[in-house]
């Protein structure tokens, strides 16, 4: 697959993804990297990245639990924000996709290229099909920023990042 010219990392944490993820890969491939955390996945999923231009890091072992599951999830964002090679920064969970008007309103926002932090409206999948409603909606999380606007991501879990003063 082509990846676009969007000088943003999209950054995936993901374990067995499935159908799901391949909904999330396809729809951040405007971005000109995305970055693949795998837990050790055994059903494709490092196969099915590389096919969509991902590069596959494994997850650091230090953040996960004997089982393979994380423990540390600002670990792993960490993790993620240093092996990328963009100035800008989306976290897409495996479950998640970016529609069009997000696409686009990220775009806008890299293409302003202020030093700042976004919250993004997350839109979950099932079976690799958007769900449009949900006891939990909305559900704003900062998932795109500029890499230099904060210190990285705090918490094992509910991450958050650690946004630098005077950062919008």
């Amino acid at each position: 697959m082509q990846r676009g010219d969007c000088p943003c990392s999209a950054l995936t944490f993901v374990r067995n993804g499935g159908k799901d993820l391949e909904s999330c890969l396809r729809s951040a491939l405007f971005c000109k990297e995305h970055i693949v955390l795998d837990g050790g996945s055994d059903d494709g999923t490092a196969g099915l990245a590389v096919r969509y231009g991902c590069t596959v890091i494994p997850q650091d072992k230090a953040c996960l639990e004997p089982s393979g599951r994380i423990k540390d999830f600002g670990g792993i964002t960490n993790q993620g924000i240093n092996a990328s090679t963009q100035p800008w920064v989306m976290i897409i969970s495996a479950d998640e996709l970016l529609d069009d008007a997000l696409i686009h309103g990220i775009a806008g926002a890299v293409a302003k290229n202020d030093r700042a932090v976004y919250d993004v409206e997350r839109k979950l999948t099932v079976d690799g099909r958007q769900i449009l409603y949900a006891t939990n909606y909305p559900n704003r999380q900062v998932r795109l920023f500029r890499k230099d606007a904060i210190r990285g991501f705090v918490k094992i879990v509910h991450e958050r990042p650690d946004i630098l003063p005077g950062v919008p």
